[in-house]
């Protein structure tokens, strides 16, 4: 078996070390704007980020109405590393490590408030690769089997940029996937 699947409440660790990564950057003025609400995208974290953003991050998808820009970010894909020795040090299974790929991106549109939402994806891509490239996560130590949470890579493996006409309107999509890899001993 895989750590993520030794221990189920671990996918909403990392969900949580990523939302606090993009959360947790507030000096940029990509990131003006962006804050969680609290109730929506699972209840992730709730009020914990500065008191003067207005916009949102996302887990997985954001709710009808959201205001622009935002962020939106989720797994795409996680597979178990495995070793080919059996023994106490690779644990059952033989798996040792999560290796994760994450969709982190911007999400904008054109309106008066703002006229070129283009660049507003492409500042926030920006940013968000700035802090994912070998960046590293706040992963913790699961109290319940005191057992540590390691990260072993994270870095950006391919970009995303598109775009989507609505009834008429444009939607910037900028971000990128970035694989994450990581090992619960």
């Amino acid at each position: 078996m895989s750590p993520l699947a030794l221990k189920p409440d671990l996918a909403y660790h990392v969900r949580r070390a990523i939302y606090q990564k993009m959360a947790g950057d507030t000096g940029t003025a990509a990131w003006r704007g962006l804050a969680y609400h609290e109730g929506e995208s699972d209840g992730l974290l709730g009020s914990s980020v500065a008191t003067d953003l207005t916009h949102s991050i996302y887990y997985a998808y954001a709710p009808d109405g959201a205001e622009y820009p935002y962020v939106i970010f989720h797994k795409q894909s996680g597979t178990p590393v495995y070793t080919f020795k059996t023994g106490p040090a690779v644990g059952d299974g033989h798996a040792i490590a999560d290796n994760e790929l994450w969709l982190i991106k911007g999400v904008a549109h054109d309106t008066e408030a703002h006229p070129s939402a283009m660049d507003a994806a492409d500042k926030i891509a920006s940013r968000i690769d700035a802090l994912f490239t070998d960046g590293a996560l706040a992963l913790p130590t699961i109290t319940a089997t005191t057992e540590a949470v390691t990260q072993l890579y994270l870095r950006r493996e391919t970009d995303i940029a598109f775009s989507e006409e609505e009834d008429g309107e444009t939607y910037f999509h900028h971000g990128a996937l970035y694989r994450l890899m990581y090992s619960a001993t």
